[in-house]
Parts: C-alpha cells; sequence; structure tokens
C-alpha cells in the first residue's frame, strides 16, 4: 500500500513539473552564405512579452547576441546579420536558463547553421565612397568566370531597389554596371549567380563638394613708428649764453686795465 502511494506521489510530481515546464522551438536555415541575414523564427507556450536571450556561436566563442520578445501567439522571430563572419559551422541557441527544467524536455532550444563564404570569388573595383553623380558604378572582377554573368541588385535610402539584373562577364573576368541612382545615400550592392548570393557591400554616394569662398581680406593702415608731432609734450631747454650778456662784463675788465695803466704813468 505504501509502495502504491509513493508510486503516485512521483507520478503526480512528474505531471506537475511537466506541466510546469514551457515548450519552446525555434528554427534557422542550415545552411547560408555570408552577407546574408540569418533569420531565427520560433513558436512557444511562453507568455506573451516574454524576452529571452538568444545566441550565436562559432565553437565555444560568441559571435551575436540578441533577445527573442515572445508574441501574443506565442510566436517570435530575431535575426543575426552575418556580413564579416568568418565561414563556418555555428550553432544558434536560447541561452540556458538557470532553471534546468525551465524548457520542457520536448523543446527544440538550438540550431546548427553553416556559413558559406564566397566572398573571394569576385574582386570589387568600384570606389567605396562616390560623389553623386546620378548614377552608381559596381564593377569588379570574377576569377574564373571569363564568359559569364553576375547578378547585380542594389538597396538604399526611401526604400530603393534595383535588380538583381545580370551583366555579362568580359573574357579577362571584369563586369561593370551603372544603376541611376535617387540621390545621396548608403547603398547596399550584392553579387549573385545561380547558385545564390556571393557577397554583398556597401557603397556611400555624397553630394559634390561645393568650393569653398576665398575669404575677404579688408586692408588696414600699417600702425606707424612715428609719433604726430602735434602730441608731443614739450621738454624744457635751458637757453643758450649770447654775445650781448658777456658785454658788460668786459666793459668792466677794460675800464680796470685803463685806470691801472694811468696810475703807473702818475
Amino acid at each position: 500500500m505504501i509502495r502504491r502511494l509513493l508510486l503516485i506521489l512521483c507520478i503526480g510530481a512528474l505531471l506537475v513539473s511537466t506541466a510546469g515546464a514551457y515548450v519552446v522551438t525555434i528554427d534557422a536555415p542550415g545552411t547560408l552564405v555570408v552577407g546574408e541575414p540569418l533569420v531565427v523564427n520560433g513558436s512557444s507556450t511562453l507568455p506573451p512579452g516574454y524576452t529571452h536571450p538568444l545566441v550565436l556561436y562559432l565553437g565555444p566563442a560568441e559571435r551575436g547576441r540578441t533577445a527573442i520578445v515572445v508574441q501574443p501567439d506565442g510566436t517570435f522571430s530575431e535575426t543575426f546579420e552575418t556580413a564579416g563572419l568568418p565561414g563556418g559551422d555555428y550553432r544558434v541557441e536560447l541561452e540556458r536558463p538557470r532553471d534546468p527544467s525551465f524548457f520542457g524536455s520536448s523543446s527544440t532550444t538550438w540550431r546548427s547553421v553553416t556559413l558559406a563564404d564566397r566572398s573571394g570569388e569576385v574582386v570589387v573595383t568600384s570606389p567605396p565612397v562616390q560623389i553623386d553623380s546620378g548614377s552608381l558604378v559596381v564593377s569588379g572582377t570574377a576569377t574564373g568566370r571569363a564568359g559569364g554573368s553576375i547578378g547585380i541588385g542594389v538597396t538604399g535610402p526611401g526604400n530603393f531597389t534595383y535588380g538583381p539584373e545580370f551583366v555579362a562577364i568580359g573574357a579577362d573576368g571584369q563586369y561593370s554596371a551603372t544603376v541611376q541612382v535617387p540621390g545621396p545615400g548608403e547603398y547596399r550592392v550584392a553579387l549573385s549567380d545561380a547558385a545564390g548570393l556571393i557577397g554583398r557591400y556597401t557603397v556611400a554616394v555624397r553630394e559634390e563638394p561645393t568650393a569653398a569662398a576665398s575669404p575677404t581680406v579688408t586692408p588696414t593702415a600699417a600702425a606707424s613708428m612715428t609719433t604726430n608731432a602735434s602730441e608731443t609734450t614739450p621738454v624744457p631747454v635751458s637757453p643758450a649764453p649770447t654775445r650781448a650778456s658777456l658785454s658788460p662784463l668786459l666793459a668792466a675788465l677794460g675800464a680796470g686795465l685803463l685806470l691801472l695803466v694811468c696810475g703807473r704813468q702818475d
């Protein structure tokens, strides 16, 4: 009797724990070309508005992080940008919760994704910064594709979209196209072929710089090192002695000599 009771209690506890766990399933593409967005979709029994970290790993290294936000119907969707990431085998995973029983055993919380790097198939030769002339130049060299074709697609400001349009690759492996654009801004160029995306890159279209106006210099009078004579403070000068001031003295000396001579004659 006691054994049956314990068995019933264990089964009840198991059912309660299972019923209390949330079930979540994520989905992601198995293979992707570097440059394409990695979109992760999912469904769950999680409550609306619940958020949980979603992490992208390459081996043990974390290469991206975002968070899912559960919608009223239990679904969610998040995107990782793969431009600039190396090719390889990745894993996208909901971060493990502290409570191991939070996600039920029937949950799928991770997926494997292989990123294929095809950037070495094309060498872009058009400048990454171009002056706005009403068009954008897309050119490059497609190694080993002489005589074939390459698809060019462009997106930009104001929901601008061009292509993809295929252009011929010359015998020397070079291709070129001129795309009419509405004006300055950041444009994303996508190169592709029959196998899919080859790669993406950004081109900045800038307004033509205007010539800077030369500054106007107003000539000013040079500072004079001399001072206006009318502004000079007069300095008192002692007058030099004149001949008129010496005459009385000479006359007195002459009279004295005359008296002396007359006295000797007497």
